[in-house]
């Protein structure tokens, strides 16, 4: 396996959607009481896409075994994934020097979201960590515009959220999802100027 890491930007919506669902189920399994093995999650997707799936599942592993009191080493990472001690060495030099034994993302960065028209001008959402957002019908959304709404499907998009970097993904909706003005199936969001 390689360990340059793409940036995910240029991946497709569609291994996006993939990296990140295999993210959020290793995630899930942490929540629900257990200790995944990250290795038997890495064989879900294929280059370009499994550097960065390596990447945001170290970065997880760390969040939680660091919960859990543990301490894990650079080295026991690359004893355990010896083809991507690249991509290893890359996560763990953008960790805090300062910190050796505390893992952290280089800072901890908010995202906030901000309704800037409709009904539901000036709502706030402030986030941080990695979060997948969703705006639709759907009593689930994060972000729940009235159900009679014929412009918005249930779940119309979602917006995964990993400081500093913002995804937005539409879903599929029947309307499309516009982002300045312009329909999109997928795009990397930045601050407003």
């Amino acid at each position: 396996m390689t360990s340059e890491l793409p940036d995910k930007g240029s991946l497709s919506p569609e291994v996006f959607r993939q990296v990140d669902a295999v993210c959020m189920a290793f995630e899930a399994a942490w929540q629900a009481g257990g200790q995944p093995q990250l290795e038997a999650y890495l064989g879900r997707v294929q280059e370009p896409a499994h550097s960065v799936l390596v990447r945001e599942l170290i970065l997880l592993d760390l969040e939680y075994r660091h919960r859990a009191g543990e301490r894990p080493t650079v080295d026991s990472y690359c004893v355990r994934l010896p083809e991507d001690a690249g991509v290893v060495r890359s996560v763990f030099s953008e960790l805090d020097p300062s910190a050796p034994s505390r893992p952290t993302r280089p800072e901890r960065l908010q995202v906030q979201l901000e309704v800037i028209a409709g009904p539901r001008r000036g709502d706030r959402f402030l986030l941080s960590g990695h979060e997948a957002f969703v705006v639709g019908r759907s009593q689930q959304a994060h972000l729940q515009v009235a159900k009679g709404d014929k412009y918005f499907s249930r779940v119309h998009f979602v917006i995964e959220i990993n400081p500093p970097c913002c995804r937005l993904c539409d879903t599929g909706s029947t309307n499309g999802t516009k982002v300045n003005g312009r329909r999109v199936e997928a795009v990397d969001l930045a601050e407003a100027t």
